[in-house]
């Protein structure tokens, strides 16, 4: 009888949990996830944008002087070879030409003259002396031998002047660069015998465009690598008319060090443009539909949209012109889901308004649960 009893209970609470599973066990518990888009955003920041550019010149010597001769003819000698270190007034070559010997022969001739007409007038002041001649053929012996001696003078400074140019010196002291003499060679006055680079340093010689050139200025700094060595500079000179040759604006820039030599070529590192304090978004936060560009602002829970107008940008941060204040919180962080007044949250790592989000949508989740 106790048995069955027992028998019975078993049987009963059996049958209140089966009832209990299929009622209250098998009920499924809804969750709610929150389908908003997590974003981040930044604030506008005030910053300095400076953009370098890297362009190729060539080394070339501050003061470089080519040699002509003044008179034409035969290479006597020549006294120099390429990389040496010459003297101003030193005599690199001498010329035989046939323009002196022409000279001489005027000089020489004129030289008889005169001594011809001093002869005359010296007979002719005697004569005179005794009456034997009128006053008027002394003046005229006079003028001769006046006019004969004037001649002369002027032929003997000609052949001296051209004697001279006989002799070719060099102009500057410096290091010849170029040879173009041999001895007995022929040579014109359009001969260039020599080119010869002065003691007064080296320089850089480049093209800059536009907007290089506008930023550039007498006196910037730039750096110049060969080799792996850095030279520093500044800008000397800057053209104001476009090279016909290159398209480019020609400027130079003055070196420091001695290890570079004429015609090497080089990498510059100069400025080619630069906005100072102006307020600034890192790149990823603009986007663009064509060409106009537009960013996402973080409001009340919600991305909007908004045109802006740009500026300059350096590899991680763009000048906003026009279309943002200082307090704008834009949205970072790019997403297919953004949309002009798309429901957004903020990611965690965003702040303490990102707690503020996940705590709305943790109650929203704890509310559906509790249905």
């Amino acid at each position: 009888m106790k048995i069955g009893r027992i028998v019975i209970a078993v049987i009963v609470v059996a049958a209140v949990a089966f009832t209990v599973y299929r009622f209250v066990g098998s009920k499924k518990v809804e969750v709610v996830t929150d389908t908003r888009p997590g974003v981040m955003t930044v604030e506008p920041e005030r910053r300095n944008i400076v953009i370098y550019t890297e362009q190729i010149g060539t080394i070339a010597p501050t003061q470089s002087v080519s040699v002509f001769p003044k008179v034409g003819g035969e290479a006597l000698s020549v006294n120099f070879n390429v990389g040496d270190n010459v003297n101003a007034g030193d005599v690199l070559a001498t010329i035989n030409s046939d323009a002196l010997t022409a000279l001489k022969i005027q000089m020489d001739a004129a030289k008889v003259t005169m001594n011809d007409t001093a002869t005359a007038l010296s007979r002719t002041q005697a004569l005179a002396d005794t009456g034997a001649v009128a006053p008027q053929v002394l003046e005229q012996a006079r003028s001769a031998a006046t006019s004969a001696a004037l001649n002369y003078e002027a032929a003997k400074s000609q052949y001296d002047l051209q004697s001279s140019y006989t002799s070719i010196k060099a102009p500057i002291s410096g290091v010849v660069e170029t040879k173009g003499v041999e001895e007995h060679d022929m040579i014109a006055q359009s001969t260039s015998i020599a080119t010869i680079s002065g003691n007064s340093g080296m320089e850089v010689k480049f093209g800059a465009t536009v907007d290089v050139q506008n930023h550039l200025k007498a006196g910037d700094q730039i750096k110049v690598l060969h080799n792996g060595a850095e030279y520093n500079g500044n800008i000397t000179e800057i053209s104001n008319a476009l090279s016909s040759s290159t398209g480019l604006y020609d400027v130079k820039a003055s070196l420091e060090g001695e290890a570079l030599q004429s015609g090497m070529k080089v990498k510059l590192t100069l400025l080619k443009n630069k906005a100072d304090n102006v307020l600034t978004l890192p790149i990823s936060a603009v986007m663009y539909s064509g060409n106009d560009a537009y960013i996402y602002l973080y409001r009340d829970g919600k991305a909007v949209k908004k045109n802006v107008n740009v500026g300059i940008y350096d590899s991680d941060y763009i000048e906003i012109k026009e279309g943002l204040n200082t307090s704008d919180k834009v949205i970072s962080t790019w997403s297919n889901e953004l949309y002009d007044g798309a429901e957004v949250m903020l990611s965690q790592n965003d702040g303490a308004e990102s707690s503020a989000d996940e705590t709305v949508g943790n109650a929203e989740t704890e509310s559906a649960g509790n249905k």
